[in-house]
């Protein structure tokens, strides 16, 4: 057998030094809010809607010529989902002012009218909005769309022929905020 002669060869090689720099980056954590899907409701789907305004009211669809009457404040009608898109096209109002409330939750988002009913008085019976605080009264009259103002004005001017609103400084401050005259004329 043949010896072979082994050797080690160590070999310097030239090193580069390298500098390590460490960044920091200040990461901005947008927080993302995940809304459920939409689910639109079927247009024959039929939709309690309710009267806000005093005395009659009377919606003549053009789309469809059906007519649909509310006698008088808080009375309820259905209305085909499809009927109320054309409403929202056509005659926006009656959901902008609000001249009818819509009683449901899916409709009201997805006609875009959560925002508007956030905005409304939240009372049981329009009584109770007479009882705030004056300044309460001011802040919300002046969020309220204009349909919402004139049924507040409406009721004032019941309540104080029926003589069950007689708070001068309630009064002056529906007169001026609504623009309307509430006294009573005396003869």
């Amino acid at each position: 057998m043949a010896k072979t002669d082994e050797s080690i060869i160590e070999e310097t090689v030239p090193t580069t030094e390298t500098t390590v720099v460490e960044k920091k980056v200040a990461v901005k954590k947008v927080k993302k809010t995940v809304k459920e899907a939409l689910i639109k409701p079927d247009n024959t789907e039929l939709i309690n809607c309710t009267s806000s305004v005093l005395g009659q009211l009377v919606y003549v669809s053009k789309k469809t010529g059906v007519t649909v009457i509310w006698d008088n404040l808080g009375d309820e009608e259905f209305l085909e989902f499809g009927e109320l898109i054309t409403m929202k096209s056509s005659q926006s109002r009656f959901l902008s002012e609000p001249w009818i409330m819509v009683d449901d939750e899916r409709a009201i988002e997805y006609l875009g009218l959560k925002n508007l009913y956030s905005k409304l008085a939240n009372f049981d019976e329009l009584e109770d909005f007479f009882g705030l605080p004056l300044d309460e009264m001011q802040s919300k009259l002046a969020q309220f769309p204009t349909g919402i103002r004139k049924l507040f004005g409406e009721k004032a001017r019941e309540m104080i022929e029926a003589e069950t609103l007689f708070d001068t400084r309630v009064i002056n401050l529906l007169e001026k905020e609504l623009h309307i005259e509430l006294k009573p004329i005396e003869d």
